[in-house]
């Protein structure tokens, strides 16, 4: 799916349901979309109304009164859509099966941002606490302490769930069969996540860039530097002028014999 400066949506792939046929009320004054992960599409119009279209097995295109108006936000199941109204309130259809359209009274209020997995919905309250409900066969609703505050991010795959920390960590629970909820040691800060299926994706700042210089046995210095950036250097500090250095190798020797001279990795 991909959404238009103009407020029109187009969709292709697969079309069994009509899902990538868009109708004529989303080919214009869209604001989002969402695709299902079977087979239906949802799309949230500028007036604050909600529509869906493709497959309807389990009513997940049914739009009830309240996703009419007032919606901010919406996100889509397997077989279920979500939608957050601008009084905080979250509004779910379509399969509940597990229970993922269950509303729990946490979540009829002070919700933020809305994610849906395959039979479990999440939830992000403006207290930074993530409230899941549905399906919790793999531990996927089952919030961890340090998922309960500080988060400003959530994200939903088929069976597990992620939360972005405001210090930039990632928290990730629930299936792990792939490894979608080991988060990587040493994972940089994070500004963004999103979840696919079986997979955990984090945007992450470059680490800030380090210098090392070390002196050899031969009195030479070894000049070398950890993460992006570019190696610069000045003849003096009282009134710096900054150049790219000649070389750019890292490691690089430095003769000792030669001018002194100052270096710098400045980030890209």
């Amino acid at each position: 799916m991909a959404l238009k400066s103009n407020g029109s949506v187009i969709a292709w792939g697969s079309n069994g349901a009509g899902e990538t046929t868009v109708p004529a009320a989303a080919q214009s004054g869209v604001t989002a979309i969402a695709a299902g992960g079977y087979d239906y599409t949802v799309a949230l119009k500028s007036d604050g109304s909600v529509l869906a279209w493709g497959s309807n097995g389990s009513g997940q295109t049914n739009v009830p009164v309240g996703a009419k108006s007032g919606v901010l936000a919406i996100a889509a199941g397997w077989f279920h859509s979500v939608a957050l109204k601008s009084d905080g309130s979250v509004l779910a259809w379509g399969n509940n099966e597990s229970g993922q359209t269950t509303v729990p009274l946490a979540a009829q209020s002070g919700a933020v941002a809305i994610a849906a997995g395959l039979y479990h919905t999440v939830a992000l309250k403006s207290d930074g606490s993530v409230v899941v409900w549905g399906d919790n066969t793999y531990g996927q609703r089952t919030v961890p302490l340090e998922a309960k505050s500080e988060v400003v991010a959530i994200a939903a795959g088929a069976q597990h769930t992620v939360a972005l920390k405001n210090n930039g960590s990632v928290i990730a629970w629930g299936s792990n069969g792939a490894g979608e909820t080991t988060v990587p040691v040493g994972l940089p800060p994070a500004l963004a996540i999103a979840a696919g299926g079986a997979s955990t994706v984090a945007l992450v700042h470059d680490p800030p860039p380090s210098l090392t210089i070390l002196r050899n046995a031969d009195q030479t210095l070894s000049l070398s530097w950890h993460g992006v950036g570019a190696l610069e250097q000045t003849d003096n500090l009282t009134t710096p002028s900054w150049q790219p250095a000649p070389s750019q190798a890292n490691p690089q020797t430095i003769n000792t014999t030669e001018a002194t001279k100052f270096f710098r990795v400045k980030a890209n």
